[in-house]
């Protein structure tokens, strides 16, 4: 249900959209299930460009996964609930990269 034929992911550590692996330790940090802050991040990303999915290879499924009750709509060991978290430094990085490109054009 959640993966469209076609659909494209992109890597929130790396940026790539390619299947080019990035390890948790290119992860600038990512946000625990408590809340705090963890550097590295916690999670390695990789693209499935056959799915057009993020795979995640390195977080706890017993703390981070879906429960049962969703994985009929996401499949088993899903990680969406925790698609900001896990990436958390990352994507404010990219933001403050996409600002300042921004501004500099100004």
């Amino acid at each position: 249900m959640t993966l469209a034929p076609g659909g494209i992911s992109i890597n929130p550590i790396n940026w790539r959209r390619d299947d080019t692996p990035a390890s948790v330790k290119e992860n600038l940090g990512s946000l625990t299930v408590e809340g705090k802050l963890v550097t590295p991040g916690i999670a390695d990303a990789r693209v499935d460009t056959v799915r057009g999915s993020v795979v995640v290879t390195t977080a706890d499924a017993k703390l981070y996964a879906i429960l049962a009750d969703g994985a009929a709509m996401f499949g088993p060991e899903s990680y969406h609930l925790h698609d900001y978290g896990f990436f958390f430094n990352n994507l404010k990085q990219n933001v403050a990269d996409r600002i300042k490109a921004f501004l500099e054009k100004q």
